[in-house]
């Protein structure tokens, strides 16, 4: 429920939800006294923003009701704006002048989910001063724009690292600029520039993440209409370092010369040097190419497909998981691997304790096999039965 404080003319709403969303929603208002339904059956989207156009309503008070969750995780809400953007002016001022949109009031949601997303560095949200006010009709034109740096396929190592963007707008001027980043499995939103004073940019904190070479970065470019635009996606982004070759140096023998003497001339034949060829160092491919793929399924004894388990992906040079899949379906897929010995296994994950323990499978990816496949058997546990003796007397 949000209090806007006083009687407002809106004509839309603005809801930007998190990676675990609200699959239908509506929206009820209150001038005051009781509540009416403004829109129902409403789609969320995941990870994104559900723009929700109106005709001019007069709110004091609006509430959500979330009727359905979009994933297995609670509702999160990043963000509510609510707008009048009629002859492009805010609705805390009804004006006659054409003026710059501005959202009524923000309102960020107190529900919380899982996963938590990655909090980028606190920013406080300012005028956008290159925004150009319109005149006319409602901005329809899209924002534009594209990630500068880095690039795909970057190492971006294990600390953090900067992004540059570039973002435009043609009529109502670039309002903001998200930043949302893949890893461990999970689309998080980082950071929100909102001025671009110093070009739109953000840092990002890959501290204490697992090794993974999957990583992405894209952005959200909203303008101050509320039009919204998805950039490119910059991918392959990894944080393993390329490992260096170490050379053997091999040392050449030295010649020994043996001496003539000076009272008899005879001849004595040169020794043969004897040099061990040096072997050419070889360059191990650490992540260059990363086109390894392993894939599998784990089924039961009948052959039926098992869910809510979880596959490990263990790297032979490292201790900690490398990569985790939640399997749902039976199946699973770990693609963009470097080539290197990988060791494969199933972890039970729910309270049931259904399943007996699987050997895991131990994987090789190199230039001659690139994509491989594997099946897990499980085996269901045997619930003991207890034989229970009843006395009795025979008369």
């Amino acid at each position: 429920e949000i209090d806007l404080g006083q009687v407002l003319t809106i004509d839309s709403i603005l809801v930007r939800s998190d990676w675990a969303y609200p699959k239908w929603f509506k929206v009820e208002y209150s001038t005051g006294g009781e509540w009416n339904l403004l829109v129902d059956d409403v789609a969320g989207r995941q990870d994104n923003s559900t723009f929700i156009p109106l005709g001019d309503t007069q709110v004091s008070k609006l509430k959500f009701t979330f009727k359905e969750r979009g994933t297995k995780w609670a509702h999160a809400i990043w963000e509510i704006e609510v707008y009048d953007l009629v002859d492009g002016c805010p609705a805390l001022a009804r004006c006659t002048s054409p003026a710059t949109a501005t959202p009524v009031q923000t309102a960020t949601s107190v529900v919380t989910a899982e996963p938590t997303p990655v909090p980028g560095p606190t920013h406080t949200p300012q005028p956008n001063p290159t925004a150009t006010p319109t005149s006319g009709p409602v901005d329809t034109i899209l924002p534009e724009g594209h990630i500068v740096s880095p690039t795909d396929g970057t190492f971006v190592g294990t600390g953090w690292f900067e992004v540059t963007a570039y973002a435009t707008d043609y009529q109502s001027g670039v309002k903001k600029v998200e930043f949302h980043f893949y890893h461990d499995g999970v689309w998080h939103m980082v950071y929100e520039d909102w001025s671009g004073s110093d070009g739109w940019k953000a840092s990002v904190d890959t501290t204490g993440f697992w090794a993974q070479n999957d990583m992405k970065l894209l952005l959200w470019i909203e303008d101050n209409a509320g039009n919204r635009v998805q950039s490119n996606v910059i991918s392959a982004l990894t944080n393993v370092p390329v490992a260096t070759p170490t050379e053997t140096s091999v040392s050449t023998p030295t010649r020994t010369s043996v001496p003539t003497p000076t009272s008899t001339r005879t001849v004595v034949p040169t020794p043969t040097s004897t040099k061990t060829p040096m072997p050419t160092p070889t360059n191990t491919p650490v992540t260059d190419p990363m086109s390894g793929v392993i894939s599998g399924t784990i089924v039961d004894e009948k052959g039926v497909p098992v869910s809510r388990v979880d596959v490990r992906l263990f790297r032979d040079t490292q201790e900690s998981v490398y990569w985790v899949k939640w399997v749902e379906d039976g199946t699973f897929v770990f693609d963009g691997l470097p080539y290197s010995t990988w060791i494969v296994q199933v972890e039970e994950v729910s309270d049931n304790d259904m399943w007996e323990e699987v050997e895991p499978h131990i994987v090789v990816i190199n230039q001659d096999i690139s994509d491989v496949n594997v099946t897990f058997n499980l085996t269901q546990k045997q619930i003991p039965m207890f034989k229970v003796f009843v006395p009795f007397m025979v008369r």
